[in-house]
């Protein structure tokens, strides 16, 4: 009977503990719906300020058009190097709430915009605002969780900025931009008041010093106990901090994706398309966050890219089969991309334009079963805690540094290689990467930040299969502790 007693309560607390980290990362997600919509608005704008009869006083042309779609790429890397420095003495969540402010005014800025540098400056702030969101948002995660939800909890972080993008191409389909610009501003708002109710992470409790706080902030993410239940984990992780202290583009199609559509004369609406594509990321994201404790994220990442380079060939392929040489930028504008212009209007490809539209949706989907969570998720776990916060500002800065090179380049790539050469390179890419990180990648699923750091180090090795280490909660078998469980016990029904 006392065993049996004694494994509830177990299975009580690791739910309440688990119930705890959930809530503290659905409020630091928030602020990450909020950049999924900035990062989508950019894909409502240029099929609408491309066309003249539209109404607006905005209108963009072919240059403006590249550069719309990236100059937020060219500011975000920046943003990060900045996130990285800011973090530390600020702390994750203050950072987080911070972020905030300028989402919101850059949103109500959007709906007053009558110049195209409005727009621009606005995606200038947008973007180095989105880069200084990426050290806190990476560190807090690692740094709050436990390591067999550390997987999951890290990969909500894509659901959440899918929802977000999912969001925006909805309102896309019933507002104007001004007006979604408008509604977009709600968001930062409820998420500057709900970070209010969560902790700081503990670690970084720590490394200022405030040790009581680090305890309130460790037993509030436990599941809500008592300071002297988190005892034993506390001290676990103040030894590995002090034992440290001794020794810290799929952009692309996004952006572009009404423009694509219509350039493979997509069976359906470009802006239709772009909200299916933005719900299918969602649905990977919520696959990947299932799936990653499961088949661990070596394995997915695998999976993300083979899926992902045969989606790009088959594209390839149905583009040079069928000569697709040119880029419509909008059912009125057509980007030439070579000296001979060939637009088919025949009957072949309306029957077979089905086949790059359920490819570009399945290749979204597979990006973000693997290859779109495993970078963030990392980015967390392999800094030491004394350099986390910046080393994921730099490695935020190098990625957003190619997506912007990628995103600029695009068009050129096009003209030099042809839309299909250009689709054959990237799924050169993802082969390539297979093959490079089937080496040098390691399963970091279930594993603890210490393990993964010593890893990295090259103190310890991690194999290729997950870690399936105890659910650990340290429960003590006090007077305080019997007595709370069984006051609960009574009161559920």
């Amino acid at each position: 009977m006392i065993s049996k007693n004694k494994k509830e309560k177990e299975s009580y607390f690791v739910s309440r503990s688990t119930l705890s980290q959930i809530c503290a990362v659905f409020v630091k997600n928030l602020v990450l719906i909020g950049y999924g919509m900035s990062m989508a608005f950019p894909t409502i704008l240029i099929p609408d300020l491309s066309q003249k009869e539209h109404g607006d006083p905005l209108h963009i042309g072919i240059e403006e058009t590249s550069w719309m779609g990236s100059i937020t790429l060219i500011t975000i890397p920046f943003g990060c190097l900045v996130s990285g420095i800011v973090t530390q003495p600020l702390g994750r969540r203050r950072s987080m709430q911070l972020i905030n402010i300028p989402f919101c005014i850059s949103w109500i800025c959007y709906y007053f915009s009558s110049k195209i540098w409005h727009i621009f400056t606005i995606l200038f702030v947008i973007g180095f605002n989105g880069g200084l969101m990426e050290a806190p948002v990476l560190t807090y995660v690692a740094e709050i969780s436990q390591p067999h939800l550390r997987g999951m909890l890290s990969s909500s972080a894509l659901v959440t900025t899918a929802a977000g993008v999912l969001l925006q191409f909805t309102l896309g389909n019933f507002l104007d931009w001004r007006s979604i610009s408008i509604c977009s501003a709600i968001i930062p708002i409820i998420s500057f008041f709900l970070l209010f109710f969560i902790p700081e992470t503990p670690i970084w409790l720590i490394s200022r010093k405030r040790y009581e706080e680090a305890k309130e902030s460790l037993a509030w993410l436990r599941g809500w106990v008592n300071v002297e239940d988190i005892t034993e984990e506390y001290e676990e992780i103040f030894r590995s901090m002090h034992a440290t202290t001794m020794v810290e583009g799929n952009k692309l199609i996004e952006i572009y994706a009404v423009a694509i559509f219509n350039s493979f004369k997509a069976p359906i609406d470009g802006h239709f398309a772009t909200a299916l594509m933005g719900l299918t990321a969602m649905i990977g994201s919520i696959v990947s966050v299932i799936a990653v404790g499961k088949l661990g994220r070596r394995l997915l990442t695998f999976i993300s890219l083979i899926a992902t380079a045969i989606s790009f060939t088959i594209i390839g392929t149905y583009a040079y089969f069928f000569n697709i040489t040119t880029f419509l930028k909008s059912e009125n504008a057509t980007i030439v991309m070579n000296s001979t212009v060939q637009i088919m209007h025949s009957s072949d490809i309306s029957k077979y334009s089905w086949i790059p539209s359920i490819t570009i949706v399945f290749g979204m989907f597979a990006a973000l079963l693997g290859i779109k969570v495993l970078p963030w998720s990392l980015v967390g776990e392999i800094f030491p805690n004394e350099t986390r916060a910046l080393g994921s500002g730099i490695m935020g800065m190098i990625y957003y540094l190619l997506g912007f090179i990628c995103n600029k380049t695009f068009f050129t790539m096009i003209s030099i290689m042809s839309l299909a050469g250009t689709f054959f390179f990237y799924s050169a890419i993802s082969f390539t990467g297979f093959i490079i990180l089937y080496f040098v990648l390691p399963e970091t699923e279930g594993s603890s930040l210490q393990e993964i750091t010593d890893h990295f180090a090259g103190k310890s090795k991690l194999g290729n299969k997950i870690s399936r280490g105890k659910k650990h909660i340290s429960i003590k078998e006090d007077e305080a502790t019997e007595k709370l469980y069984h006051e609960v016990e009574k009161s559920l029904p």
